[in-house]
C-alpha cells in the first residue's frame, strides 16, 4: 500500500485488461461470464484493487488464452505480461522508502528490464503509451475511458522522489558493487521521463560523481560504461543532445563496446532471448538473434525529433557491419526503401553531429550499391 493506504500494483495490467475488454466490445459483466469469474473480479483486476499478480500462473495464463480466443489483438494480450512486471516495479518504488532495504535487494539492481517492462512504466509516469499500443489504445471504445493508467501529480512525484533516493544511496556506498551501478544506471533512465530542471541539474551532477568514482571507464566495456550510457540518454530527454554526441565519442573506442551495444539492443527489442540479472551479459554471447528486429526498431527511430537519432544511426552502422548485414540490406528490399527515405529526410533536416551524419551517408551508400535504383518506400506514421 502506497502512503495513503491505496495499492497501486495493479494500475498498469488493470487498463491494458479493461482496454482489451473494451476492443472486444464485452461489458465487465460479458467478459465475466466468458472467464467464469465473478463480474465483480473483473472490476477488481481492472481498477487494480485485486492485481493480476496476485492472481495464479494458471489462472493468468488461461485468461491471455481466452482473451485470444475472443479475439483479442496479440499486442494487448502480450502486454498484460508486461505490463504485470511493470506492475510490481512500479508498486515498490511507490511503497517502499529510500533507505529502508538494502539497494541491491531493489528490483532495479536484480533484473535488467526491457522495453516492453520500461515502457509499460513510461506509461504509467508520462502518459506515453508504448508505440506498439498506441492504435489499440485510441481505438473506438464504448463510453468514457481513461487515456493511461496514469500516476496522479503526487505519485508521480513520489516516484522521482524514489528513484533519485535510490540512485544517490547506491552511489555513497560500494558505489563499483555490478548491483550498485544496475540499480543507479536504470534509476537514471528513468529519471529521464520527468519534465522538471531540478531533475536535469541532478542527472548532471550525477553524471560528474560517476565520472569521479570511475575514471577509467572509457578503456572497454564495464558496468559503468552502460551507467554513462544511460545518463547521456536521460539528459537527452532534457534536450541536451550534446550528451549522447560526448558519449558516442568517447565511449566507443574498441570493438567490445560496439558489440556490447548490439548485444544489449538485442535484449532490450526482445530479439535475444533469456532474462538478465546484471548487465555483464552484454560482453557474453546472448545466443542467436537475427538481428532484424533490431534494425526495423533502428530504422523506424530515424526522426529527426527524437534526442537518441545519433545513437540509433551509429547502431544501425554497427550492425550493418557485422555479418548479418550483407544479409539485411540484400533480402529485406522493404527494410532498405523505409531507410532510404527516411535517411534522406535526416540528411535535409541537418541535425545530426557529423560522425553520424558520414555514418547514415555510408549506409545510403551501401544499399545504394546493393539494391542499386531503390526508392524510398512509404514509411510507417510519416
Amino acid at each position: 500500500m502506497d502512503r495513503q493506504g491505496r495499492s497501486d500494483q495493479g494500475l498498469i495490467s488493470g487498463y491494458v485488461l479493461k482496454v482489451t475488454r473494451e476492443s472486444l466490445g464485452l461489458t465487465q459483466e460479458a467478459l465475466a461470464e466468458r472467464l467464469w469469474v465473478d463480474k465483480h473480479t473483473v472490476q477488481a483486476w481492472e481498477c487494480g484493487r485485486r492485481p493480476l499478480s496476485a492472481t495464479q500462473v494458471a489462472g493468468f495464463v488461461h485468461l491471455q488464452n481466452q482473451l485470444r480466443v475472443l479475439g483479442a489483438v496479440a499486442p494487448l494480450v502480450d502486454a498484460l505480461s508486461a505490463a504485470v512486471d511493470a506492475d510490481y516495479v512500479l508498486g515498490f518504488t511507490l511503497n517502499t522508502r529510500p533507505g529502508a532495504m538494502d539497494p541491491c535487494s531493489h528490483p532495479l539492481a536484480r533484473w535488467v528490464l526491457p522495453r516492453g517492462v520500461s515502457e509499460m512504466m513510461a506509461w504509467a509516469v508520462t502518459g506515453q503509451a508504448p508505440a506498439g499500443l498506441v492504435d489499440s489504445v485510441r481505438a473506438p471504445r464504448r463510453g468514457p475511458v481513461a487515456s493511461g493508467p496514469t500516476l496522479s501529480a503526487s505519485q508521480r512525484a513520489l516516484f522521482f522522489e524514489h528513484i533519485r533516493g535510490v540512485a544517490e544511496e547506491a552511489l555513497s556506498t560500494e558505489p563499483s558493487q555490478p548491483q550498485r551501478i544496475l540499480l543507479r544506471r536504470q534509476a537514471y533512465y528513468q529519471a529521464g521521463w520527468a519534465a522538471q530542471a531540478e531533475m536535469r541539474d541532478w542527472l548532471e551532477s550525477a553524471q560528474r560523481r560517476e565520472r569521479k568514482v570511475s575514471p577509467c571507464t572509457r578503456s572497454g566495456w564495464s558496468p559503468e560504461w552502460v551507467a554513462e550510457r544511460s545518463l547521456a540518454v536521460a539528459l537527452s530527454r532534457f534536450g541536451d543532445r550534446e550528451a549522447i554526441w560526448r558519449y558516442l565519442r568517447t565511449g566507443f573506442g574498441n570493438d567490445e563496446c560496439e558489440v556490447a551495444n548490439l548485444h544489449y539492443w538485442a535484449y532490450w527489442i526482445g530479439e535475444s532471448t533469456g532474462t538478465h540479472h546484471e548487465d555483464a551479459f552484454m560482453a557474453r554471447d546472448p545466443g542467436p538473434w537475427t538481428g532484424v528486429r533490431v534494425a526495423q526498431r533502428l530504422a523506424g527511430s530515424l526522426v529527426s525529433s527524437s534526442s537518441c537519432v545519433d545513437l540509433y544511426v551509429h547502431t544501425l552502422w554497427a550492425l550493418l557491419k557485422r555479418p548479418i548485414g550483407p544479409h539485411l540490406v540484400q533480402t529485406d528490399r522493404a527494410l532498405c526503401a523505409s531507410l532510404v527515405r527516411r535517411s534522406e529526410r535526416l540528411l535535409d533536416d541537418d541535425v545530426l553531429m557529423p560522425e553520424a551524419r558520414r555514418e547514415l551517408q555510408e549506409i545510403l551508400g551501401y544499399i545504394g550499391w546493393v539494391q542499386p535504383g531503390l526508392k524510398g518506400g512509404a514509411v510507417d506514421g510519416q
